[in-house]
Formats: structure tokens, sequence, C-alpha cells
């Protein structure tokens, strides 16, 4: 089950009783959301963080366990050491994994009396031949410079892979979507791609790249999917084992075993789908749609680094005017179309970077936090100034 941890409910939970208590304090993170430490630490101190937590897995899938703590010492040089070790114990009680002397916390921190999060997460998973069922996760904080101790623990059930139909219409569809950045349920991906690909929104030829590298995105970072791919292919109709054929080839898992299982027929669609290159939003811009591919990449991760990469194209200002100059002009060459065409990538960039900082706090947290802390060239920080004042209005 899947629930949100919200910053300002675990500052009343946790600070509220380390004001109480002289020991150090702490509580395990368990998540498949590869984009958590972003959202904890590429945010503004001002604007908490909302987190996402499971306590459920599936064989072969990745999930981080962080320790959050609080309370800590700190020493003259105003730094805070921690380390920390685990254990996973199964339902008979046996230890099926143990990490000792991990790093949680090892350097200066301005403000010791905030929570902490530990450096990086432990990243684990279970194999695909393991014992279903409940496991804990027990986790002992050592704080070196109050050699003081604390205990956490917390549940994971490990439960087998069942495709669910989760998705009726296209609502429900583009709503999971558009937000699974801010809850990710990869268990979920492979119905709501088989979904897509049954229905009309597959026939979209305009909405397909953002909706392709939205799903590029996911199953790439969850390629524990990708075996169930192939598993449901055989079960499906032509049209959706092209496109879980599609799928495995923009993900790059083509077992040899499945290959040589394919029909003639089969093997010839998949030659087909291996000529086509996609448009590459890190290259240099050339279309709308990139820009839509960014957004894509985006909501299939909550992942700084694509808002930064969208900011940073805000130097395409430069071209600012260029479409109403090449329309009024009598006389006009193929440089002042390419520049005009670069105004319209503009104003698109613009618009959607100002729309989504409206309808989602984290880009406009992440915006937020690249105007004021990275080093931006004049004209980029310019135009994001632009739209950070502007929704203030």
């Amino acid at each position: 089950m899947k629930k949100f941890l919200v910053l300002l409910l675990l500052l009343t939970m946790f600070v509220g009783f380390a004001q109480c208590c002289s020991a150090i304090g702490c509580k395990l993170l368990i998540t498949e959301d590869t984009a958590f430490s972003d959202k904890w630490y590429k945010v503004p101190a001002n604007s908490g963080p909302s987190i996402s937590v499971t306590s459920q897995v599936y064989p072969k899938q990745f999930f981080t366990i962080y320790i959050l703590l609080y309370d800590v010492g700190v020493n003259k040089a105003k730094e805070v050491k921690v380390y920390y070790d685990l254990e996973i114990i199964d339902s008979d009680g046996g230890v099926y994994h143990k990490s000792t002397d991990m790093e949680a916390i090892n350097y200066r921190v301005s403000n010791p009396n905030i929570l902490l999060l530990s450096k990086s997460g432990l990243l684990l998973r279970f194999g695909a031949n393991d014992k279903l069922g409940s496991y804990t996760v027990k986790v002992k904080a050592r704080d070196l410079v109050t050699n003081k101790v604390a205990y956490d623990e917390s549940g994971l059930q490990l439960v087998e892979f069942k495709l669910e139909n989760s998705f009726q219409d296209e609502q429900t569809f583009g709503e999971w979507l558009t937000y699974y950045y801010e809850n990710p349920q990869a268990a979920k991906a492979l119905s709501a791609y088989l979904y897509y690909a049954k229905s009309n929104l597959s026939e979209n030829e305009s909405a397909r790249l953002p909706v392709i590298a939205f799903f590029r995105k996911v199953f790439t970072k969850n390629r524990w999917l990708l075996d169930h791919v192939i598993n449901q292919y055989s079960k499906e109709d032509d049209k959706t084992r092209a496109y879980l054929l599609y799928l495995l080839k923009l993900t790059d898992y083509l077992p040899e075993e499945f290959i040589t299982s394919l029909s003639k027929e089969e093997q010839e669609i998949l030659d087909k789908l291996s000529q086509e290159q996609l448009p590459d939003p890190y290259g240099e811009i050339a279309s709308p749609e990139q820009i839509d591919m960014l957004w894509g990449e985006f909501f299939a991760g909550g992942e700084y680094k694509t808002i930064k990469r969208i900011v940073d194209l805000l130097e395409l200002s430069k071209y600012k005017g260029s479409l109403e100059k090449y329309a009024k002009s009598q006389k006009s060459n193929k440089d002042d179309e390419e520049k005009a065409y670069l105004d319209v990538i503009y104003c698109s960039l613009k618009w959607s970077l100002a729309s989504n900082c409206v309808q989602h706090k984290l880009v406009h947290d992440y915006c937020n936090l690249i105007y004021h802390n990275e080093k931006l060239p004049k004209l980029v920080k310019k135009e994001l100034k632009e739209i950070l004042d502007g929704l203030k209005k």
C-alpha cells in the first residue's frame, strides 16, 4: 500500500518528540520513487517536500531505503556524524539481508534542528525466487557525536505481480499519467500501456511522442516489468503485440530466446520498428515535440534534471519576435524561416513551463530553486523571473 508523507506532518510527529528527548531519533522510509532525493533536496527550504513511501514490493523490483534523522548531536565543527546498521528479517526470523556501518550523515549542517535525510539511499531488491510474504526492516542509527543510538522498524510485503485491468477510460488514464510522478506505482504501468495500445489514444499522432517518452522512462527505470511484458505478449491481439514489441525495442530488452520465438511477420515488424529514430529531447532543439517529450519524462519520474533542461531551453528567447518579423518580411530566406520556427518553439516552451508551474507544485519548487541556486545565463534568468513573477499576480 502506498501513502504520502508531508514534511509538516513529519515535523509535528518527530521534532515535537525531539524537543522533550535528548536521544537521537530515526525513521525508516522505504520507497520505489527514483526521484525521492530530488524531491527532498531540490526544493526550497520553505516549501515542504511531498514524498511517497511503500510497504509493498515485487520480485526483482528495486526499492530504496532512506533513514530520516532528528535530534542529532553536533560537534564543535558543526558536523553531524551518524552511521547505521540495517537488517531485513524474513517471516521465519532469519536474516535475509544485513548492512553494517553505513554512512547516513557525515558533514557540516547549517541547521541540525531540522529533519535530516541520510546522504544516500540503500538500493535493494528481492530475487525472483525469494519467498513471498512478510519481511521486517530494522535499523539501528548510531550518533558518533553523542554516542546515542536510535531504533526503528517497518514491515515490507513481497507479493506476486498480477496484471490488473486498472484503466477503464481516458480520464483515469490521463490523470494517472500526469500525476504518476507524485506517487509512483510501477506495477500499474503495464496495465496502463496495454490500455493505451488498445484505445483511440494510440491513434492520436500529435500526443504520441510525450506518451512514448513517459512509458520509455517508466519501463527503463523498472526493468523488472519487462519479463512481464514478454509473458503478456502471446496473450494479446496483433495490434497490441506490435505495441509491446515497440516497448521492448524502446527499452532495449529483446532476449534472444524471445526474438527466435517470433514469427517471420513479427520479426519484420520488429525490424521496421528498429529503424525509427525518436527525437532526442536532450539534443539540439528542432521541434516542439522535443519539449513535449521532456514533459513526458518529467511526469514519469519527477526528476529535477528534466525541469533544469526545460529551463535551460529558455535561451530560445533570443529568437523572440522572429516569427512576427518573418511574417511581415517580403524578402526572407531559410535562416529567417528557421528563426521564426524557433520563436514558435520558444513561445510553446515558455507557456508550458508557466502552465505546469501552476498545475504542479514540484515544477514550481524546482523552478524556484533553479532561479535562486543555479548559475544561469542572464537571458535565461530573466525569462524564468518573468514566469515566477507572473505566478504571484
